[in-house]
């Protein structure tokens, strides 16, 4: 995103003194501790702080992410552009660009996503929530629609970290982490018929055994049969998928959930293949009632 500049830089000659001596400590994310810091270095008052953080941003040299945090690419002349990764990934820490946005980054998926989503560990408390207007961890700073996604610290694992930028790294669910996802929650990317397509398309390119490894890291059953189902009718030899087995569910799990639970059943996996089953359909219609 790309913000012009409108202010002539000599109006704030402590603001620019301040920011330089934050950039050249490589401070390009910077909070209030941060920022005392520095300030208090170049005998700055911290009774100033406030009005000296809102003339920056007034004059596009930094942006605000939140309260108390701030963002600069190093640029105080011309433009400040700030990957969208960069800000969505400092909101909370840790945290790491996932699902539909971590699928178009690895090339599973065309679409480009308008919002940025990203898994945390943290509980994550949204100005709207603050206001009462609603639970979605939905967060927009300085432009930029982020969705935050809560997993138990047991499960964050898969994490890597890319350059954006020359200045930037973030993390990032790494390809295997970002297929899980898809036999995890097939609901949040509009069903398993996604999970299908990338494995489709990706077998080759996958690393089937880290994957496997994933899901019994993870730990949930219905996860685990979903992938050992998917895998098999691909082409994946069976006796690979054997690792799986210690994760496969005692009961029947849907393919598809959200939709009824009936359809022909494996065995092997405990999978009610309820692919495009309808609500409302009957037993009568040819499937079964359970497994």
């Amino acid at each position: 995103m790309v913000i012009n500049m409108s202010v002539n830089i000599e109006k704030n000659d402590q603001g620019r003194q301040l920011l330089l001596n934050l950039l050249r400590k490589g401070n390009y994310i910077f909070d209030m501790r941060k920022i005392k810091q520095t300030a208090g270095e170049l005998g700055i008052s911290e009774a100033y702080l406030p009005e000296l953080l809102r003339r920056l941003v007034e004059c596009n040299w930094i942006i605000r992410l939140k309260r108390g945090l701030y963002a600069s690419d190093g640029n105080i002349i011309g433009t400040t552009d700030i990957h969208p990764f960069v800000m969505a990934t400092n909101l909370f820490t840790p945290s790491a660009v996932s699902h539909w946005s971590a699928m178009h980054h690895w090339g599973f998926t065309e679409q480009v996503p308008n919002i940025v989503t990203v898994m945390t560990t943290c509980k994550v408390m949204t100005p709207a929530m603050r206001r009462g207007a609603g639970n979605d961890c939905l967060w927009e700073t300085a432009g930029t629609r982020c969705r935050f996604i809560k997993v138990h610290e047991d499960r964050w694992f898969g994490i890597m970290n890319i350059w954006v930028d020359e200045r930037f790294q973030v993390p990032i669910v790494d390809p295997e982490r970002t297929v899980l996802e898809l036999f995890i929650d097939p609901g949040a990317f509009g069903g398993i018929t996604e999970a299908l397509s990338v494995i489709e398309e990706n077998v080759a390119g996958i690393d089937i055994e880290k994957l496997m490894e994933y899901a019994v890291v993870y730990g949930k059953a219905a996860p685990a049969a979903r992938l050992g189902w998917v895998l098999e009718k691909f082409g994946i030899d069976g006796k690979i998928l054997d690792r799986l087995a210690g994760v496969i569910p005692s009961y029947y799990a849907p393919l598809e959930p959200g939709k009824p639970h009936r359809g022909k059943c494996s065995s092997r996996w405990k999978i009610i293949e309820n692919i495009g089953i309808n609500r409302g359909c009957h037993a009568e219609d040819g499937y079964q009632t359970g497994c």
